[in-house]
């Protein structure tokens, strides 16, 4: 390869028609190897990562938990890569090596519902945690340290009561905008009982439900033919299913076995659905049809004679799961006073 450099001096006093230096220079066979515009040199030059030794391995017990804590020297973290596959939890880290004495880790029992926890090499660059539920897979989080790599573990039977505790929790409506956004994103004042509060409480009527409601009361109920609210001191005689009005005085009693849950949106914003009272208005949510085959019977017992039973089904009707069906029936009676 050559390579021919043109010099032009411009110094002051020169005469502009001289002619130009040339330089000549051969590269040797020794310069021309040096150098490489390959892909896959260039690839080959680039620093790999140096593993992170894991130096110590410790397991905390709390409350219905465990923590696994992986103890390094150096500054730089470990990502683990989770994966469930069975009853167990994989819990693999790239670019690190275990520097422990044992050369690997195992704990049997350590905690409620965690059967094993073993930690050993994957090969020579990375490690595999595993972590074998007693029933089913636990569920594992990652919890923030400027250190060592913590890994809370939880075990599947404590996860399932956190979610039937989470019941109690509804993160959207749709009362207040029409759509289904966040609660913590809606200026209004929303307050939602789920169906699960109407289940625990084994509410009857809906004023059993609003009784939850901070701000609304029962109203006359004329000789108990139907029911009223007053929100924030305004009587409201309309309420909402689904977002559609009901006539005045035309709601009745609704059943609660048909609600999958009752929202009340207070204050002046009432006026999204026309013509209502400044306080606020309620808005009773119906359950919808489930992909699934459900059935499910309830029976409810009361004073003066009170007896009540339901009945809810719903599933596909076709197999493609395109047309779904719900059924509620309910028969109730009771005595006078």
């Amino acid at each position: 390869m050559l390579f021919i450099a043109a010099i032009r001096p411009a110094m002051a006093g020169t005469d502009r028609k001289s002619k130009p230096i040339t330089i000549n220079q051969q590269l040797t066979e020794g310069q021309k190897k040096s150098y490489s515009t390959s892909a896959r040199d260039l690839l080959a030059q680039a620093t790999e990562a140096i593993p992170v030794p894991v130096t110590g391995i410790k397991l905390n017990r709390t409350e219905n938990r465990l923590e696994l804590i992986l103890e390094t020297s150096t500054q730089q973290r470990l990502q683990p890569l989770i994966l469930p596959e069975g009853k167990n939890l994989i819990i693999d880290l790239l670019d690190a090596t275990l520097a422990l004495p044992e050369e690997e880790f195992q704990a049997t029992n350590p905690a409620e519902g965690i059967a094993e926890v073993t930690v050993k090499p994957l090969d020579a660059t990375s490690i595999r945690v595993t972590i074998t539920g007693e029933e089913t897979v636990p569920t594992a989080a990652v919890i923030p340290s400027q250190e060592n790599l913590v890994l809370r573990i939880t075990p599947e039977k404590t996860a399932q009561t956190e979610a039937e505790e989470d019941n109690y929790f509804v993160p959207d409506g749709t009362t207040a905008t029409r759509t289904d956004t966040p609660l913590r994103d809606i200026p209004q004042s929303i307050q939602i009982v789920p169906q699960q509060v109407i289940e625990d409480q084994q509410a009857i009527q809906l004023e059993d439900v609003i009784r939850n409601v901070s701000g609304v009361s029962t109203g006359d109920s004329f000789g108990g033919t139907t029911e009223r609210f007053v929100i924030r001191g305004f009587a409201q005689d309309t309420t909402l299913i689904n977002g559609f009005r009901q006539g005045a005085f035309g709601q009745g009693f609704p059943s609660l076995e048909t609600l999958e849950r009752v929202e009340v949106l207070k204050g002046p914003a009432s006026i999204l659905y026309g013509n209502l009272e400044p306080g606020g208005v309620i808005n009773l949510v119906t359950k919808k049809p489930l992909a699934e085959p459900f059935a499910e019977t309830a029976v409810k017992l009361g004073n003066f004679g009170f007896f009540q039973a339901g009945f809810d089904f719903s599933g596909p009707i076709n197999s493609k799961e395109t047309l779904l069906y719900r059924l509620n029936t309910i028969f109730e009676v009771s005595d006078g006073w």
